[in-house]
């Protein structure tokens, strides 16, 4: 059982399986998103020297969490997605 921090989060096992290992310094990385209203949770890949790219969406229900260069679990992309909230302040620490 994944411990989501009571936050609703679909979508993590096919986030967690877009994850992947890339090299220390490299151009590669995959941005992870969270949607706050549906729970949503996906990862988008880019390339880009210095991780300069970013995917923007027009809508405040989506936070960026974070890039993300290696492969992650299901429970490390909630721990992610938790801190990330925090950190945004959406939440409080319980």
């Amino acid at each position: 059982m994944i411990n989501t921090f009571g936050l609703k989060m679909t979508g993590l096992s096919e986030a967690a399986k877009s994850t992947n290992e890339y090299p220390w310094c490299g151009l590669h990385y995959d941005e992870l998103f969270y949607n706050i209203r549906t729970g949503k949770v996906w990862t988008v890949h880019q390339v880009s020297l210095n991780h300069a790219s970013e995917t923007e969406y027009d809508n405040p229900s989506i936070i960026k969490v974070g890039n993300c260069t290696s492969r992650l679990t299901e429970q490390q992309l909630a721990v992610k997605i938790y801190r990330g909230m925090q950190k945004a302040g959406r939440i409080t620490r319980a």
